[in-house]
This record gives C-alpha cells, sequence and structure tokens, in this order.
C-alpha cells in the first residue's frame, strides 16, 4: 500500500495505468512531452532491481534521447533504498558501439541503444522502443528487436504518430481492428490535462482559464495541423495521400492576408480592382463558402472568405446578391449541383451569363477543379491567409480511384468542414480563368462603300 501511495504522488492517472498494465506487449500511442519515457524509466529499473529480467535494451530515434532515458533510469536508482545502501550502480559508455549501460549488483543491465537496427542482434531480454514511429527504418528495428523478447520477456512500444505508412501505426490499426491481442494505451495532450499535466507543470492548481490558456499557446506554437495532431493529439496524417500537403500550403500562406469577413469590405475600395468568386452550396451539414480572389502584382491574394452555416437560403440568396451586385465582382462561379440549382440559376438570370457562371459538378469538372486548384498553390500563385480552419480544409481532400476504376475525391468531414472550401476555392479559380469580358458596344466610324461598288448605280 505504501508503495502505490509513492507511486499515485510521483505519477499522473494515465501514466499509472501504464504501469498496472503488465500485459506481455504493450503498445503507447502518445502525445508528446506527457511523460511516457519517464515511467517507462520507472518500470524498467523497477523490473531489473526486483531481478525479473536480466536485461533491459531500450532503443530511441535519437543520442539525446537515449541519454536522456538514462538519467531517467538513475534518478530511480537513487530514489530506491535498497540501491542506495547497496551502491550497486554502475555505468558505462561505449562510444564505439553508441551505447549507454547501467549495470547493477545483481547482475542485471539496463541498456541504451543506438537507433541502428543492427544493434539489437543476438540481444535477450526485455525490450523498449521508444518513438519508434519515428525510426528511420522501423521494419529493420522491428526484425532485429522483436527476436530478443522470445523466450517470455516483455516488449514496450511508445510512440507519437509520424504519418499513415509507419509500422507503428500499423500496429495502433490491427490491434484496434482486434488483428493482434496486445495492449493499446492512448493518451492525447487533452487527456494528459485532464489528468493534471498542466497542474504538474506550472506547480500548482491552475484554474479552467489558465489550463485553457497553457493549451492556447502550445497549439499556437504549432505552425500547422500536422504538427498539432501529430505530436499532440494522436492523429496520424496520411500526407501521401493529401491532395494538398500541408507543406505546400505552408508555402503560400502569410500572416498579413487577412480576408474580410463580410463583403462590405468592399464598399471602400476602388472598382478598379477586380474580385473572383467561388460559391460552395450548403445547408445543413454543410456551410455555404464564398470564397474570393483579387489579382494583385501577378499572384491571386485572398480577399474574401464568407461562411454560412445552417442559413435559409433566403439569406444566402441576399447574401450572393449583394455580393454580386458590386462592380469590383468581375466573374462568379457558382456549384449549380443539387441544392445549389435553382439559385445558381435565378442570380445569373438577374447579373447575366458575364457575370455568373453555373458549374454542373461532374466528374470531369471534378477532375479539371482539382488540377487547377493544385497546380495553382504547387506553382504559387495563390496567397492564402493563416487560419488553422481553412488550411484543415483544404487539407482534407483526398484523390482515389474507386473500383471501376474511376477518379473520385473525397474528404473526411471534420469540425473545418467537408472540403467546402477547397471546392469554393477552386471555383473561384475557374472564375479567373473563365471571366466572360461584359459586351460593349462602340461607333467604328462612318460607314464607307467598298471600292468594289464604285462606278455601278
Amino acid at each position: 500500500m505504501a508503495k502505490q501511495n509513492k507511486t499515485s504522488l510521483l505519477f499522473l492517472p494515465y501514466q499509472l495505468a501504464w504501469l498496472k498494465d503488465t500485459s506481455p506487449v504493450k503498445v503507447w500511442e502518445k502525445s508528446r512531452r506527457i511523460g511516457a519515457t519517464f515511467v517507462q524509466s520507472y518500470e524498467d529499473v523497477s523490473d531489473i532491481m526486483q531481478g525479473k529480467y536480466p536485461a533491459v535494451w531500450f532503443s530511441s530515434a535519437d543520442e539525446s534521447a537515449a541519454r536522456e532515458y538514462i538519467q531517467y533510469c538513475q534518478i530511480w536508482v537513487n530514489l530506491f533504498t535498497r540501491a542506495r545502501s547497496q551502491n550497486e550502480l554502475i555505468l558505462k559508455e561505449n562510444k564505439r558501439v553508441g551505447q549507454l549501460q547501467l549495470q547493477f549488483a545483481n547482475g542485471g543491465r539496463i541498456t541504451a541503444l543506438s537507433s541502428n537496427p543492427k544493434a539489437f542482434r543476438s540481444k535477450g531480454g526485455k525490450v523498449v522502443l521508444d518513438e519508434f514511429a519515428h525510426h528511420e527504418d522501423d521494419e529493420a528495428l522491428w526484425k532485429a528487436a522483436k527476436p530478443a523478447v522470445t523466450w517470455g520477456f516483455p516488449l514496450r512500444v511508445l510512440s507519437t504518430h509520424n504519418g499513415k505508412q509507419s509500422l507503428f501505426y500499423r500496429f495502433t490499426e490491427k490491434i484496434r481492428n482486434g488483428e493482434l491481442l496486445w495492449a493499446l494505451h492512448t493518451t492525447t495532450i487533452h487527456q494528459a490535462v485532464t489528468d493534471g499535466l498542466v497542474n504538474r507543470i506550472l506547480k500548482k492548481d491552475a484554474d479552467p482559464a489558465e489550463t485553457q490558456t497553457w493549451l492556447d499557446e502550445l497549439r499556437k506554437s504549432c505552425y500547422s495541423d500536422i504538427i498539432w495532431n501529430e505530436e499532440f493529439c494522436c492523429i496520424p496524417v496520411d500526407e501521401a495521400t493529401a491532395l494538398l500537403p500541408y507543406q505546400v500550403l505552408e508555402a503560400c500562406v502569410e500572416n498579413e492576408c487577412a480576408p474580410a469577413e463580410r463583403f462590405a469590405f468592399y464598399n471602400n475600395t476602388p472598382c478598379e480592382e477586380p474580385l473572383f468568386i467561388g460559391v460552395d452550396i450548403g445547408r445543413k451539414h454543410d456551410a455555404t463558402i464564398m470564397y474570393g480572389f483579387t489579382p494583385r502584382d501577378g499572384k491571386l491574394i485572398t480577399t474574401l472568405l464568407i461562411r454560412m452555416q445552417n442559413k435559409p437560403f433566403t439569406e444566402q440568396k441576399q447574401e450572393l446578391r449583394s455580393l454580386l451586385a458590386m462592380p469590383q465582382v468581375r466573374h462568379c462561379v457558382i456549384d449549380a449541383t443539387g441544392m445549389g440549382m435553382a439559385l445558381a440559376e435565378e442570380v445569373r438570370q438577374e447579373f447575366g451569363k458575364h457575370k455568373v457562371t453555373a458549374l454542373n459538378f461532374t466528374p470531369a469538372v471534378k477532375e479539371e477543379l482539382a488540377y487547377l486548384i493544385t497546380s495553382s498553390f504547387e506553382e504559387k500563385k495563390l496567397v492564402i491567409p493563416h487560419q488553422q480552419e481553412l488550411l484543415t480544409d483544404l487539407h482534407s481532400v483526398r484523390r482515389y480511384v474507386t473500383g471501376a476504376g474511376n477518379v473520385a475525391y473525397e474528404a473526411s468531414r471534420t469540425s473545418a468542414g467537408h472540403g467546402d472550401v477547397f471546392w469554393a476555392l477552386a471555383m473561384a479559380l475557374m472564375a479567373v480563368k473563365t471571366q466572360v469580358a461584359t459586351p460593349s458596344i462602340c461607333s467604328g466610324g462612318r460607314k464607307k462603300s467598298a471600292k468594289l461598288l464604285r462606278g455601278f448605280k
């Protein structure tokens, strides 16, 4: 009971849950910097000092992480009364083979190996693979490390995510699907905060406002959603299948680019500066998005972004009509598929085909729009604002081939939308590409007879 009380003081609930789990194979899908390696080192020192296993073999993605792990182990050894009284700890470093080793009087060893898979060859004992998804060759490491536990030794795998191509991600999916009977622990930054992480960091009982401020600052320090999702939220990001990877999007981001949330902004701008608009129609589940570009200095600058969620069609129509009535708007392309058909036809009739194009979303049209948006981003022709919701929506669209061999596009439905901004932005690009000049009438001067008719009566 005394030991339990001590560990309860040392560790947070999610760490204690990991310690209490004695499964042969444990996998920890985790946020960064929540003390996972810290509590793992405690488990390892405890196992060795109790004589449960002859050796612990630890491997992380880099040397600094291995040194940090060994330092944690030394802390626990110094805290154990038996270790202090017997002075049984010896630290050895072998720089030639890239390993740090703690040797105990009972013959046990804890060794932090280099990330080289060959380091696990001919080893036997408990195996700990830290930040497994971030090893250069995770499959080769697994091939070398897994045999070390053949004789009934435990295996521990801890990591943040690193895309969906990693072996770690495949492990977590197989566990969830029941294909692997291993123990899976998942701890996001939000769960860690709920369990008291912020209190531990700030060394006081933080109130809700302080806690939220801490979380907000942490998220702001992540330049993109890919960092926030993978490093802190246990959400793997599949950049291999994303039509617009975050790296491509971020190359077009400018913090100074701040689109007006209402079209009234344009009442104070000169009519000579044109605006091209794309409109994706939604109602309940999906938002209606009105996205606008203004050409400046050879680039298309985002100057309009209106999001209408759960708004009646009468209100959407009024918003769109007010927008189209402005002389700055040169051309607008509207999704005329399904529920957008009536609205598109009505405003096209009112403002004319030179200003409004009603677009039916056929597979061929979607393919053209997708090419237009991807090529524009890759060539850095666009400037978009740094808004996480916007980036998430643009990144959400995936291209895939159906069983029948047809190309299709889909986006996961999130709080940021369902690819609504993606298609509105693509249609704004289409508006720039297919703008129709306003018809005009001009005089060509006094009409003159053809020379061929001279002399004839």
